[in-house]
């Protein structure tokens, strides 16, 4: 019986190192359960500000979306505006150079018609000038020749 008291507390010294292993074990589990807590808490909260930040990234980019659309409506706006803009223009520089045009001509058929009116003035006999008047002014031009001292060769 001592042999068995000697293996039975054998046994148990050898069952008390092993508890005692398990309890460091344990011990080091719930340090390293503590641990991955408190990193599972940092990480969901890394993860809460992250779902926010991208929430909000993503409302940003919304309200850029619809300012990019209203920006392409007024830009398409604008362009209609300057083609429209443009075509006037260019119809009323056509119509500036038809302009130009036509007043050189009209320069051109004025200086004409001074010059014709003048010489028609000119050919126009003094009669018809002044009908009123019952003879015509003519200049006149009077020469008096004396050949009493006149002498012919030399």
């Amino acid at each position: 019986m001592k042999d068995e008291l000697a293996h039975a507390h054998e046994l148990c010294e050898q069952a008390n190192l092993q508890f005692a292993k398990y309890r460091v074990e344990i011990e080091e589990f719930k340090q390293s359960l503590s641990t991955e807590r408190s990193s599972n808490a940092v990480l969901k909260e890394m993860l809460s500000a992250e779902r926010k930040h991208s929430a909000a990234i993503r409302d940003k980019a919304n309200v850029d979306k619809q300012e990019l659309k209203r920006q392409r409506v007024i830009t398409t706006q604008v362009q209609a505006r300057l083609n429209t803009e443009t075509a006037s223009l260019n119809a009323m520089t056509k119509h500036a150079r038809d302009l130009e045009q036509r007043y050189a001509e009209a320069q051109f058929d004025l200086e004409y018609l001074k010059c014709t009116t003048d010489a028609e003035k000119a050919l126009q006999s003094p009669l018809t000038e002044n009908k009123d008047s019952p003879l015509p002014p003519l200049p006149f031009v009077l020469v008096l020749v004396d050949g009493d001292a006149y002498s012919v060769g030399s």
